[in-house]
């Protein structure tokens, strides 16, 4: 029998429970929700978002079954990371040159990097770069 169904949304309405999240040197990145876009921009996060996380909100289409956007909700003051607090509510697109599919993919590739930097790719073509071992 052909089952019909609904593709799970690429920004999904309920967060991950529990709420998931990676915290790296500081960086502590999430998986996009419409509640994320909802208590960072309000009722009307649409018309007050960046462009990179609403897009995703509006096409809502996963280009593979576990993709996910994972985004730079803020990051930590410290001496590592001074100079870089101003990068809050960015999207994440790839870390040490790799895109990034998921939260866990990105926990996978942080436990697996190697050398003594690590380069993550923001929207606005802004990168960061932190030392691996500190």
């Amino acid at each position: 029998t052909l089952e019909r169904a609904w593709p799970p949304p690429l920004v999904p309405m309920p967060p991950p429970q529990p709420p998931a999240y990676v915290v790296f040197g500081g960086l502590v990145f999430v998986p996009l929700s419409e509640p994320y876009l909802r208590s960072e921009w309000g009722e009307l996060f649409e018309e007050r978002a960046p462009l990179c996380l609403v897009e995703p909100w509006f096409k809502n289409v996963r280009r593979y079954a576990d993709e996910e956007v994972v985004v730079l909700s803020c990051v930590f003051a410290s001496h590592l990371t001074a100079g870089l607090t101003h990068f809050t509510n960015r999207r994440l697109l790839r870390c040490d040159g790799q895109e990034v599919r998921n939260l866990a993919h990105l926990a996978g590739l942080l436990d697996s990097a190697t050398g003594s930097t690590i380069f993550f790719d923001l929207d606005d073509d802004d990168v960061v770069a932190l030392p691996l071992a500190a």
